[in-house]
């Protein structure tokens, strides 16, 4: 039986702090010989550099979170091809030398013979390695899930989660709206009610002005959407609980006849919801998983005059200890990296806003729900990018994450 690693938790700081250094310096010293808006793609040709070689450089420069910057990594040789081109293209003394003992420091780092390459994916978790590492996870999460379902009696077949993210105002504060549809909830046995959304919880103050939530569709039990939900829903199978800060929705069963299961889609928007912070560089959006469910997609819509450097990361995460999320104050539950797990779905781009082809049957219900989202917010499907993380049997109560970089 493997013993937990003692050394886990301060190798993981050690590779975080030394990581982030290694980031900033490279940003430092692209910044100082490429424009903004280069992005990855033009990286390499700007730098002289491989296509391959000019993404990683990028991709590590703004990963959104540690894992994903170990993915980028470059090699010996690698970081020598940068360096000279960073070199030949008028870095700055200063900066090039900062760079070079970033990388010295993490390589130095990664070759400690302590640091085992199993630590090392462990950290940078999320990268397995093999189709049979990838295959055998999905395995142990579809059988995670199969036995939620007969333990709890309760399950979905399909639940997306939708976050659009407006324009920032002047003083840097968007809006946002909140987006969900469930589908093919059902009971295998009889059960208590069990809780699956809540209203989203926005600080008090963002901006100096309160946040103004508001369902995106007026109707009897606001956020529910009715009209996109399955016909004559009612208490019977889908109650609200009144709560002052979180009225929650709860799955009763549906009613006799009903056939794949019930369907349920909430909408809501949040004016003035958040700000973007100049002194933390990235956001991240979370789902957290309230029944079990076959199929979790997580979409996110950034409007564009948010910046959006470097690529989206994906990321899985266990359910945080209960008795600490019972302590918690609403609004401070964030993602914990070391309760990070392995996954092997990426962050991708789809055009449009429609849901893969097996869910044809709420794909129309999905795309209407994300159309009034982005128009209650007065803006344009158009002016919105679009990038979705899908994770096939998702843990429960764990979360499902989208992390990006703004600058």
């Amino acid at each position: 039986m493997s013993l937990p690693d003692p050394d886990f938790e301060s190798t993981l700081n050690q590779v975080s702090v030394e990581i982030e250094a290694l980031q900033s310096a490279l940003r430092a010293a692209i910044e100082s010989v490429l424009p903004e808006s280069t992005g990855a793609r033009a990286c390499g040709r700007a730098l002289g550099l491989t296509r391959f070689l000019g993404w990683a450089t990028w991709n590590l420069a703004y990963a959104p979170d540690v894992p994903a910057a170990i993915r980028s990594l470059p090699g010996v040789q690698g970081w020598k091809s940068i360096l000279a081109a960073l070199r030949k293209h008028g870095c700055p003394d200063g900066r090039l030398s900062n760079l070079e003992k970033a990388v010295a420091s993490v390589t130095a780092t990664f070759s400690r013979r302590k640091i085992s390459v199993t630590l090392l994916r462990s950290i940078a978790v999320g990268g397995l390695d093999t189709e049979r590492d990838a295959a055998r996870m999905r395995s142990a999460r579809r059988d995670a899930r199969a036995a939620a379902e007969i333990l709890h009696g309760v399950r979905a077949n399909l639940n997306a989660v939708a976050s659009i993210v407006g324009p920032p105002s002047s003083d840097g504060v968007v809006d946002l709206a909140s987006l969900s549809l469930f589908a093919g909830l059902e009971r295998l046995r009889p059960g208590p009610a069990w809780p699956i959304f809540r209203w989203s919880y926005h600080n008090r103050e963002a901006g100096g002005v309160a946040p103004q939530r508001a369902p995106i569709e007026p109707g009897p039990n606001p956020p529910l959407v009715a009209r996109l939900s399955s016909p004559g829903l009612d208490a019977s199978e889908l109650r609200l609980v009144e709560h002052s800060e979180h009225p929650t929705f709860e799955f009763l069963a549906p009613r006799p006849g009903r056939a794949g299961g019930l369907q349920a889609a909430f909408g809501e928007w949040t004016r003035r919801g958040s700000q973007i912070s100049s002194t933390e560089p990235r956001a991240d959006i979370c789902m957290v998983v309230t029944i079990p469910t076959r199929t979790a997609i997580l979409d996110l819509f950034l409007h564009r005059d948010v910046p959006l450097v470097g690529e989206a990361a994906a990321g899985l995460y266990a359910a945080p200890d209960p008795i600490s999320v019972a302590r918690m104050k609403s609004g401070d539950y964030q993602l914990i990296d070391s309760g990070r797990l392995p996954l092997e779905a990426d962050a991708t781009t789809p055009e449009g806003s429609g849901l893969p082809a097996r869910w044809k049957s709420c794909d129309a219900a999905w795309r209407t729900l994300v159309d009034r989202g982005i128009r209650a917010m007065g803006g344009r499907p158009a002016d919105f990018r679009h990038i979705r993380v899908e994770v096939p049997d998702p843990p429960l109560h764990g979360s499902v994450a989208l992390r990006w970089r703004f600058q």
